[in-house]
């Protein structure tokens, strides 16, 4: 769709073949195996909890993809690890060229 255009985990087969020899191919294909996977756990738990939810591949992997694209990595208390974290409208900092954002922890 167009939302995910440049995101290469969504491309087709034939779109993923304008970057063929460089990596990223088998790298989406990993990374797919490794979604699928997930999902073939998840989506019917999801049935459960949700029934009318779009519990599609498809819709799966534009959902990783997205929170992909959004997420920090914060550090963690001393001792524990780095967490994951979605912090709603701070990715709009980066939206626009004349803003020049820096993070420091």
């Amino acid at each position: 769709d167009k939302h995910s255009s440049n995101v290469p985990l969504m491309w087709s087969t034939k779109e993923l073949e304008w970057v063929k020899g460089t990596g990223a191919v088998e790298g989406v294909m990993a990374l797919r195996r490794k979604l699928r996977a997930i999902h073939g756990t998840l989506a019917p738990r999801l049935q459960v909890l949700a029934p009318a939810a779009n519990d599609t591949f498809a819709a799966f992997q534009e959902t990783f993809a997205l929170v992909q694209s959004r997420y920090f990595i914060v550090p963690g208390p001393p001792g524990e690890s780095p967490q994951a974290c979605l912090v709603p409208v701070v990715d709009l900092i980066n939206h626009c060229a004349l803003v020049r954002g820096v993070w420091k922890f």
